[in-house]
C-alpha cells in the first residue's frame, strides 16, 4: 500500500468511526422524516383533516381573528389557509405556553378552515415523544442530535466532515487500480458483505450522498462554511450571473435534501440514501472491529 492511500485510509476509516454515532441517527432519521407530510397526517388526523362543512373558508385575517379570540395573548407569525380542500389551516405561533409546564411553548397550531375553531397545538422546541409529536422528536435528532447543546452546529460539522469523507472513500475505491478493479468496486461479495456493502452502496448513491451533504452544510452552517464557499466559487462567474446563480442555488437546497426537487424519485433516493448509508456503517464498524480482534 502505498503512502498516500495508506493515509487515506487510516483518514477515512478514523473519521468515519469517529462521527458514526452522530451519522448514524441523522440518517435514519432521514431516511423516515422524508415522508413527514404522509406520516404525519395519517398519526394525526384529527390536526390535518377538518370535518366537511358548507361554510365558506376564512380567509388569513378571519382565522388570525378567531384564534386570538380563542387565545388574547397569542403571538401569531403567519397563517396559512389550506390548499386542499378537506384540510385544516395551519397558524405559527408563539407566547403560549403549556398548563402543566411553565417551559413548554406552543408553535403550532391547527384549525379548522370554516370557524377558526382551535383543533390542536404542538411545540417544536420541546416536543413529547408521542404519537402527534414523535415526528418533531425524530426531526430534531436528524438535524441536532435532539437536545445536545450546540447540536445545530455539531452536525454542520459532522456534515463538512461526512462529505469530504465521501470523497476520500471514492478516491479510495479507485485510485491505482484497473478499470476492471473499479467495475468490482460496485459489487458485494458474499465472502466480504460487511466491507464491499460499506464501499458499493456508497457508490451507488454517491451523487445523492454528496447533495444530501452538501445541503446539510448550508441548512447547518449557511453563514459559517456554505455562504463563504459559495461566495468564493462565484467569483469565477462573470458579474452579471453572480445574483441570480446564488439565488437558484440557495432555493433549492431545501428541495434538494428532502427530495422533493424531483418529485417522488427524489424522495425515494434520499430515503434509501439514508438507509444504505446506516447499513453501510454498520458494515464497517462490524469489519473494522473484526480486523481489530484479529489482530490482538
Amino acid at each position: 500500500m502505498i503512502p498516500v492511500r495508506r493515509g487515506l485510509a487510516f483518514l477515512h476509516r478514523w473519521v468515519g468511526l469517529a462521527f458514526l454515532c452522530c451519522l448514524l441517527p441523522a440518517c435514519l432519521a432521514g431516511s423516515v422524516l422524508v415522508w413527514k407530510a404522509e406520516l404525519d397526517a395519517w398519526l394525526n388526523p384529527d390536526l390535518f383533516y377538518a370535518a366537511p362543512s358548507t361554510s365558506p373558508l376564512l380567509d388569513e385575517d378571519a382565522l388570525e381573528a378567531a384564534l386570538r379570540a380563542q387565545v388574547p395573548k397569542i403571538r401569531v407569525a403567519w397563517v396559512e389557509v389550506p390548499e386542499q380542500p378537506g384540510r385544516t389551516a395551519y397558524a405559527s405561533i408563539g407566547n403560549w405556553f403549556d398548563p402543566a409546564d411553565p417551559e413548554r411553548r406552543y408553535n403550532e397550531v391547527y384549525l379548522d378552515p370554516h370557524t377558526g375553531q382551535i383543533l390542536g397545538a404542538r411545540s417544536i422546541f420541546k416536543p413529547h415523544l408521542d404519537r402527534r409529536e414523535g415526528l418533531i422528536w425524530l426531526r430534531r435528532i436528524h438535524y441536532s442530535l435532539g437536545f445536545v447543546p450546540g447540536g445545530l452546529l455539531l452536525m454542520g460539522w459532522v456534515a463538512v466532515a461526512w462529505l469530504l469523507d465521501s470523497l476520500v472513500g471514492t478516491v479510495l475505491s479507485f485510485h491505482g487500480k484497473s478499470w476492471r478493479r473499479w467495475l468490482r468496486a460496485f459489487v458485494v461479495r458474499r465472502r466480504f458483505w460487511d466491507h464491499d456493502l460499506h464501499r458499493a452502496g456508497s457508490l451507488w448513491l454517491w451523487p445523492v450522498i454528496v447533495v444530501v451533504a452538501a445541503s446539510s452544510i448550508f441548512l447547518n452552517l449557511r453563514r459559517e462554511v456554505f455562504l463563504p464557499v459559495l461566495d468564493f466559487l462565484q467569483r469565477a462567474l462573470p458579474v452579471a450571473w453572480r445574483d441570480p446563480v446564488e439565488t437558484a442555488i440557495l432555493e433549492w437546497q431545501f428541495p434538494l435534501h428532502t427530495g422533493t426537487a424531483f418529485g417522488l424519485a427524489g424522495r425515494v433516493a434520499v430515503s434509501l440514501m439514508g438507509l444504505v448509508v446506516s447499513l453501510g456503517l454498520l458494515a464497517a464498524l462490524r469489519a473494522w472491529w473484526r480486523r481489530r480482534a484479529a489482530s490482538t
